[in-house]
């Protein structure tokens, strides 16, 4: 992710615009790519929303909009744990002190809570 405050939202807009359709990713995605290519400018914003409008859906794209502030502010929170947690990789699950991060496979992970919680039991039965 770039380092301006316009790269930041560039970034922003297209994972917005994935989650609202995959469609408005990609011509959001190859047309500012076309844009670089051809040395042209873009305003992420105008286009985001130019997208938007076409595809029919600029009334999701506003409310999505409406809580970008609380959005990206969670992104900063969810940095800082990471750091604090020294996690390099997305998602992180944490099991009796144990962490999981990336995509471990489900069985793992229910075998990590399985294995918490027979050890609580035997705990609570004082074996």
């Amino acid at each position: 992710m770039g380092l301006t405050e316009e790269s930041y939202f560039h970034a922003v807009v297209e994972t917005v615009l994935y989650g609202i359709d995959p469609k408005m990713f990609e011509l959001f995605h190859f047309g500012s790519m076309a844009a670089v290519d051809t040395e042209q400018e873009l305003d992420s914003r105008v286009f985001m929303r130019d997208i938007a409008d076409r595809e029919g859906h600029i009334e999701v794209l506003e409310a999505r909009l409406d809580r970008y502030e609380e959005w990206t502010s969670s992104l900063v929170v969810n940095s800082e744990i990471l750091k604090s947690l020294e996690a390099r990789d997305l998602p992180v699950f944490i099991v009796n002190d144990a962490l999981y991060q990336g995509f471990a496979g489900a069985e793992d992970l229910v075998s990590a809570i399985r294995s918490a919680k027979g050890e609580e039991i035997l705990k609570s039965r004082g074996q």
